[in-house]
């Protein structure tokens, strides 16, 4: 009577366990390598250089970073980094006293990292659509370069009152960073995720600096909230 009823049991263990395998859905964790076009939204930014004769930023900027996660049945949790930059040239007088044509250059770096929360909204097998809502933080750093000679003079570098001919300023701002994301992701042989997302990256600005030091007054209003095109692959185990 045993031995009839084993395989019976056996059979029950193994039914449930194939259920239960099916509720909890997709299983994975990995990491790997970021990429993305970001873009931000520089209209307001833009419309202050120009006021001060310096060139616009055209576009967005591709960004790279990395990042991971993890994968239980329809719940994704995970994070990642990616940062980009971009510079203009732009020539420019003096504003007062005698005229002399100046060299600027106008350079953005643009970055942020946050965690990531999100739900797998469908499962076509190897390919799978979710959503995911990020929070974090980043930066956003305008450096800008006058350069009339091609070196400066130690001693003026260093001299409480010394001129130079060559002046660089950086300017920058710290901001709280929120991204819903739609994902589209590919699985190749359990050990390869392929993806692309797009994102929404809302901005909320922090209060900006110079040198990192000092802080600045009189800021206008700037709105950089814009959108991502993102994707990469990572490296790990996939079911």
């Amino acid at each position: 009577m045993k031995k009839i009823f084993l395989p019976f049991l056996l059979l029950f263990i193994s039914t449930n366990l194939f259920a239960q395998m099916s509720i909890i859905g997709s299983l994975g964790m990995g990491g790997g390598i970021v990429t993305g076009y970001l873009n931000p939204n520089l209209k307001d930014l833009n419309n202050e250089l120009k006021f001060h004769n310096l060139k616009e930023f055209e576009g967005g900027m591709f960004g790279f970073g990395g990042g991971g996660g993890l994968i239980l049945g329809n719940i994704r949790i995970g994070g990642y980094g990616i940062g980009g930059s971009k510079e203009t040239i732009s020539m420019r007088a003096t504003p007062s006293g005698p005229t002399y044509q100046i060299t600027s250059i106008a350079r953005l770096d643009y970055g942020y990292g946050l965690g990531v929360i999100g739900y797998q909204l469908f499962n076509f097998g190897d390919l799978r659509i979710a959503f995911d809502m990020g929070i974090g933080g980043g930066s956003l750093e305008l450096q800008i370069i006058d350069k009339m000679t091609g070196a400066s003079s130690w001693n003026n570098l260093l001299d409480v009152y010394g001129n130079t001919t060559n002046v660089s300023k950086t300017l920058s701002m710290n901001f709280f960073y929120f991204q819903p994301s739609l994902v589209v992701e590919y699985i190749y042989g359990g050990f390869l995720k392929f993806f692309i997302a797009g994102d929404y990256s809302g901005i909320v600005n922090g209060k900006w600096k110079q040198d990192g030091e000092f802080d600045v007054t009189s800021v206008p209003d700037m709105k950089f909230s814009g959108f991502t095109l993102r994707a990469g692959v990572y490296l790990g185990i996939f079911l």
